[in-house]
């Protein structure tokens, strides 16, 4: 189940306020380094915020939600008053959503305090039973290109810190491609290696998710299983499970790594710059630091590589 995936976000920056920003010297609260206790259930990071003082509230940390401000479900905004002030429309996996953009209010992550934050509000709740987890709202981009944000998948955590200098042990080198982290990757299988251009997603649930334009053009190179249509934000998506021998991240490799082909011809996963995503049924093996504003990926340990 794909909680969401926006590629595509027609609203631009005219949503108000300058967005707060550690790099563009906005409204951040000065930080040493901030570790926070996470959720990871069904391969997804839950993190515990705040918005203008409210209960805890449960985020999904989610490098795919490549929009300008921060998703929460309407119920929710409507619970702590927020209000809204316009509607845009974006692109999902299926097809596309209707968001209402709030005016600016304040959210709190841990000890970070991002002051007026915009969010845009959307049904997130109907995705609660097929995922089994409270979503309140989903951390984006507008989160990550803060901060340097480091996930400990196995230890149940993250920490935040100013990207002030690059590292010098990144594993591989990460781009920016409408708002969301891409990658060069290599998988290997049936004793052929393929290089992909994939997206780094940790709101997806799926391992390799490859799309049906890789599927065609290397179907010896996969084995499927019958394909399934399911619910997504934006309508129905088609989809196959396989597996690949192994996918190399620079000079990291993992072994036995569960594939999704995706079928869908329509929505945001037939993009022609990458043939589709690595997410969480990877991700969590993986402790992983994500430097939006140096473009590094770094993987500082594996747990366990597999059967």
């Amino acid at each position: 189940m794909r909680v969401s995936r926006f590629l595509l976000f027609a609203i631009g920056l005219a949503v108000g306020p300058t967005f707060a920003s550690s790099a563009d010297g906005a409204a951040v609260k000065p930080f040493a380094e901030n570790e926070i206790r996470v959720e990871v259930w069904n391969h997804h990071v839950y993190v515990p915020a705040s918005v203008n003082g409210s209960r805890n509230l449960w985020f999904l940390l989610d490098t795919g939600a490549g929009v300008p401000v921060t998703l929460i479900d309407d119920k929710v905004a409507a619970s702590i008053r927020l209000r809204t002030h316009a509607t845009r429309k974006a692109a999902a996996i299926g097809g596309s959503v209707k968001l209402a953009l709030t005016m600016p209010a304040n959210l709190t992550v841990g000890s970070v305090a991002i002051r007026d934050a915009v969010f845009a509000e959307l049904p997130l709740r109907q995705q609660q039973e097929a995922e089994g987890h409270e979503i309140d709202g989903i951390l984006g981009y507008d989160f990550f290109r803060r901060y340097k944000v480091d996930i400990d998948y196995p230890q149940h955590s993250i920490a935040l810190s100013p990207p002030a200098r690059p590292s010098h042990d990144a594993t591989t080198r990460m781009w920016i491609e409408d708002k969301v982290p891409h990658i060069f990757a290599t998988v290997v299988n049936r004793g052929e290696n393929v290089a992909i251009h994939v997206i780094v997603d940790t709101g997806e649930d799926a391992g390799l998710l490859l799309d049906d334009r890789f599927y065609k053009t290397h179907k010896h190179f996969l084995v499927i299983s019958q394909a399934k249509a399911g619910r997504s934000l934006g309508g129905v998506s088609k989809n196959a499970r396989s597996q690949v021998d192994e996918l190399q991240i620079g000079d990291f490799s993992l072994r036995a790594v569960p594939v999704t082909v995706n079928f869908d011809t329509t929505g945001n996963l037939n993009s022609p710059r990458d043939v589709g995503l690595i997410g969480g049924e990877v991700l969590e093996r993986l402790h992983i630091v994500l430097d939006y504003t140096h473009g590094q990926l770094t993987i500082i340990r594996p747990s366990k590589q597999g059967p």
